[in-house]
């Protein structure tokens, strides 16, 4: 088990001395699981997601990688690690911090993956009652390992994993697509395979064919783009040599000029929701909303691109129909002063997250309270050690505790509500602003979502590259159904 000792990842991290270690109070999980050859980079190994920060949340996650390597030059082994990683909110900032690498030393079953997540929990003194939201792939092992170890209600499943199972599941609705695909890669690996192929390619441009590879996210669109720019020099070569593959014809190009369009629009929402260094929580209902408008706008001509366009809106109202039903998402999209309400599309899932957010601050100030109350009574024991009147004051305080119980908590609702109407009306912000730097300067005029909002904002949405995921009984994943 190779671990970090907190006090030195925080250092590391934050910069900050030992006497001012975090204190995270809020926790958002990440988990994944890979399966990569022997060949995959170290960053792919662990690029899981967590967080806990100074500020408000944490977020902390495993990754499995599954590698193989030589034992004595006969016989291969597979060795299992997972990685845990914390993202977290520190000032305008989100930062990461990995609080350890360590061996899977039995079969990924739910029991093991929990325990092993509750191991790091524990290990880091982070309380399953602080742990805001788990980001996973849809992985029917891992999804139950997170509810044995925290509840169903902090789970999300990977957005950007669910936008390439959309890509993968349109693309094999569409044979034709399918047909021409295999045919690009013939020609990509025979280049491969080919010295003399490389070497004339290489006199003609400095770029390289790229071959798609299922475990990588939109490697299939990487592959048909730069066949795309190069089709002339490869055109040029393979009808130089009769053991090349066919090539693609005119009317093919056409097709793969469709599809690369369509797949673009996918590979630069998935490139969006990977990043680490800034908010991303907050865009997924909104680019969900934007990536629907663009792909039925999208005008194709042949049969393959409009069948593909057909199968991807498909794919995304299946798995992303009820996205905005999900707290985790809708809070910090309405959290958010760039988007707020703007990209809803449900009344009534928009109320219900805006009644949520009104619970929640009214949490946050029975807390403020509480603690404001706590030290009035130590105040009260260390100033009066004796009262002659105190029996009196707690007779008046029990029949007239109740009605101002009552009348304070109206009181509360009231300047929530208030504070909620308030930020709603306020003007959209510019969509290139920080999110965490608005709420910084917003802090002075709404005391109590300023609270509240980074907690919610600083979530990474990714789980890096995963294995494909088990299906559920009807053959179905359900991601945000």
């Amino acid at each position: 088990m190779l671990l970090r000792k907190p006090d030195k990842a925080y250092k590391l991290t934050t910069g900050q001395d030992k006497s001012k270690e975090p204190k995270p109070d809020q926790v958002h999980l990440t988990e994944h699981t890979e399966n990569e050859e022997e060949d995959m980079h170290v960053s792919e190994i662990s690029s899981s997601a967590g967080s806990v920060g100074p500020s408000q949340q944490t977020t902390a996650g495993p990754s499995t990688s599954t590698q193989k390597h030589d034992d004595d030059d006969e016989n291969q082994s597979v060795s299992s690690r997972s990685s845990v990683t914390t993202h977290f909110a520190d000032g305008a900032k989100i930062c990461s911090v990995t609080l350890g690498v360590y061996d899977l030393e039995e079969r990924h079953m739910a029991d093991y993956v929990a325990e092993k997540l509750t191991e790091t929990c524990n290990l880091w003194n982070i309380q399953k009652e602080n742990i805001t939201a788990v980001v996973t792939d849809s992985g029917a092992n891992i999804v139950k390992a997170v509810d044995i170890a925290f509840g169903k209600n902090v789970h999300i499943p990977c957005c950007a994993h669910t936008l390439n199972l959309v890509v993968e599941r349109s693309v094999e609705n569409v044979p034709n697509l399918t047909n021409l695909v295999n045919k690009v890669k013939r020609i990509v690996t025979w280049f491969k395979q080919s010295v003399l192929a490389s070497d004339e390619l290489r006199k003609l441009t400095p770029y390289k064919l790229i071959q798609a590879v299922p475990t990588r996210w939109n490697s299939m669109y990487y592959m048909l783009e730069r066949f795309l720019k190069l089709r002339a020099s490869i055109n040029e070569i393979v009808n130089r040599h009769v053991t090349a593959p066919p090539m693609v014809t005119a009317l093919e190009i056409q097709q793969i000029e469709e599809v690369i369009g369509l797949l673009l629009l996918l590979e630069a929402a998935t490139k969006e929701l990977c990043g680490e260094s800034y908010v991303t929580s907050s865009k997924i209902i909104p680019m969900m909303h934007c990536l629907d408008k663009k792909i039925s706008s999208s005008k194709c001509q042949s049969e393959i691109g409009s069948k593909l366009k057909d199968e991807l809106n498909s794919e995304l109202k299946r798995r992303f129909n009820h996205i905005e039903d999900v707290h985790l998402l809708a809070l910090p999209t309405i959290q958010d002063p760039r988007f707020k309400k703007l990209h809803f599309q449900n009344a009534l899932a928009c109320s219900k997250s805006i009644t949520r957010l009104q619970n929640l601050m009214m949490s946050a100030l029975e807390v403020t309270e509480a603690d404001s109350e706590d030290m009035n009574i130590l105040e009260v024991q260390e100033d009066e050690k004796f009262n002659l009147w105190s029996e009196h004051h707690k007779i008046v305080e029990n029949v007239s505790g109740a009605s101002s119980y009552a009348s304070h908590r109206e009181e509360q609702k009231a300047k929530v509500s208030a504070e909620i109407t308030q930020y709603l009306q306020c003007p959209i912000r510019n969509f290139t602003e920080n999110p965490l730097e608005l709420w910084k300067e917003m802090k002075c005029i709404f005391p109590t979502l300023s609270k509240i909002a980074p907690k919610y904002l600083s979530m990474i949405h990714r789980a890096s590259l995963v294995q494909s995921q088990e299906p559920s009984q009807d053959g179905i994943t359900p991601e945000f159904a």
